[in-house]
């Protein structure tokens, strides 16, 4: 492929995608979706790779929320989680990520589509972290998955509580 149609191919992703420009291009949001779409087939067929997590926060193109975003669905769909960043270049918050994400994984993860598109909920059962959902948005819009509202671009760790004395759980963002 050439470079010109390489060029025209991601413009016209752009402008698609209402002139944001995408998860670090084509191949984050791509590399993020495809292992949610497959959770099903986790640990049957293979183990999920969703690629490497980014977790500096200098020299990368990824904002906060969605370096986030790729960590924690990493962990919550028990993926292997692999860093290429220079260790060095990794801040506090950075490491702190990285704990967020390893804590989640060791559960019995099921994703499924949300509400609307590009929207999925990835629920974790038998972790040691406990029972939680994972509410991912990779749109470039706000949306309302379970009731709860997800920033473009992020996620939100909702845990499950025990059960409230009327017999039914309640969730806690």
């Amino acid at each position: 492929m050439s470079s010109d149609c390489r060029r025209e191919t991601k413009q016209r992703h752009l402008s698609s995608r209402g002139g944001l420009a995408p998860l670090e291009g084509v191949n984050a949001y791509h590399a993020l979706r495809n292992p949610i779409l497959r959770q099903f087939m986790h640990n049957r067929l293979w183990r999920n790779d969703p690629d490497c997590v980014l977790l500096r926060s200098r020299g990368i193109e990824l904002a906060e929320n969605e370096r986030k975003l790729y960590a924690l669905a990493s962990g919550a769909l028990d993926n292997m989680i692999i860093d290429s960043d220079d260790l060095a270049a990794i801040d506090d918050a950075g490491f702190d990520l990285l704990l967020q994400a390893l804590n989640l994984r060791g559960g019995r993860a099921t994703a499924r589509p949300g509400p609307a598109r590009d929207t999925f909920i990835i629920r974790s059962q038998d972790s040691p972290a406990g029972e939680f959902h994972l509410l991912a948005n990779l749109s470039d819009t706000p949306r309302a998955v379970l009731k709860v509202n997800v920033p473009a671009r992020s996620a939100v760790l909702v845990r499950e509580c025990a059960a409230e004395p009327g017999g039914e759980k309640s969730r806690k963002p």
